[in-house]
């Protein structure tokens, strides 16, 4: 894995601890800041840009603890990775520093490798914290520009919502009441116009008869009324 440098902040009111972890943090690589006390280091920290603290426990004013606590109740330092200088003796307190937030502790009398492992962890970390939040916010900015550019299209898409979900409503009230069910309105055939066509049919069949009737009735009259052909001859002959 490709070595990882940062800016670390050593809080100790040890001197020679103090200048110890510097030392041994320079030689790593790294840049590297001390201050004595808890206060100090607080300042610090809002003041700078830093990617780990190495934090003392046993402090006069201020301990580790309130430090820490300080860091975590921060929005703007709580990512920061925070390491927990402690003695042999000290190791309940190292326990207790984890519970309210440390990432790791280290013994005063660490092991320039163990430093470095916990130094190149904690600013792994760090680094992938920062590449989320830088992810995060990309992802915010879109959808912010995304809902800039299709709020006419968001707002069909509510209307449309609004509409269905109040069909949806009137469905569900209209089925709980009794002897009602929900019916689909469907285009009924007009009741005058059905029952009127058998009645326009029956009334032309009957006119057509009557019609049949009174032609067969004026054929037999004009019949009877024209005189047979051989009686009028033997009247002209006599």
């Amino acid at each position: 894995m490709k070595a990882v440098h940062g800016h670390v902040l050593v809080v100790d009111d040890h001197k020679t601890t103090r200048m110890k972890l510097a030392l041994a943090v320079q030689n790593l690589g790294h840049e590297v800041e001390t201050v004595a006390s808890g206060a100090e280091g607080l300042t610090r920290l809002r003041d700078g840009r830093f990617d780990i603290v190495l934090l003392d426990i046993v402090m006069p004013e201020m301990d580790g603890f309130e430090v820490l606590t300080a860091i975590k109740a921060d929005p703007k330092l709580r990512d920061i990775p925070v390491i927990v200088i402690s003695s042999l003796e000290e190791m309940e307190d190292a326990v207790r520093a984890i519970e309210l937030g440390a990432d790791d502790f280290l013994t005063k009398s660490f092991n320039p490798v163990l430093l470095k492992a916990r130094l190149g962890a904690g600013l792994e970390r760090k680094r992938l914290r920062d590449k989320e939040l830088v992810t995060s916010m990309s992802r915010s900015a879109w959808w912010t520009r995304w809902n800039r550019q299709n709020s006419g299209t968001l707002w069909v898409i509510r209307c449309c919502a609004q509409i269905a979900r109040s069909r949806i409503r009137i469905a569900s009230s209209a089925s709980t009441q009794p002897g009602r069910p929900v019916r689909l309105n469907r285009p009924q055939p007009c009741r005058a116009a059905s029952a009127a066509a058998p009645t326009a049919k029956s009334g032309s069949a009957s006119a057509r008869s009557r019609r049949a009737a009174v032609s067969i009735r004026t054929k037999a009259q004009l019949v009877s009324q024209r005189p047979c052909r051989g009686r009028a001859r033997g009247r002209r002959g006599a």
